[in-house]
């Protein structure tokens, strides 16, 4: 008789995109891209090939998915930080308040900045446009 591991349960695609991509972060963590494959992700999630395959097509997908995650998320929390900043109007305590914020963001995820501060001279093409444009959009934020 043989011996199959229990099935997962099936996942609404959206939350298994997430599964996926928080296993990659996992692994890069770890290892660094070269580190994430689809065999790999489904290890870690405890799932087999396919679940991962009907989440995403590729490696690269996952990849180019995982900073586009990486990138919003930063996005998101610095469009937060300069809004609070410009929402006095004593230039100090503008400034102060960018600080502070932006101080405390990278205390509290400091592995999105493993992401956002990843080398790419070496990396694949995709990876290396994906990476500079989620910095090119954070530059124009810092404007």
């Amino acid at each position: 008789m043989s011996r199959s591991r229990p099935r997962a349960p099936r996942e609404p695609i959206e939350v298994r995109r997430q599964q996926v991509l928080d296993a990659a972060r996992t692994l890069y963590l770890a290892g660094g891209f070269q580190a994430v494959n689809m065999e790999a992700i489904a290890r870690v999630m405890g799932v087999s090939k396919p679940v991962v395959y009907a989440a995403y097509p590729d490696v690269e997908a996952v990849i180019a998915a995982l900073v586009d995650r990486e990138y919003t998320s930063i996005h998101k929390a610095m469009s937060e930080i300069a809004d609070q900043a410009r929402s006095t109007d004593d230039g100090q305590q503008a400034l102060l308040t960018w600080m502070m914020g932006m101080f405390q963001l990278i205390q509290s995820e400091d592995s999105v900045w493993n992401v956002m501060l990843l080398q790419v001279n070496d990396a694949p093409a995709y990876l290396r446009e994906r990476v500079n444009a989620g910095r090119a959009t954070l530059r124009e934020l810092l404007r």
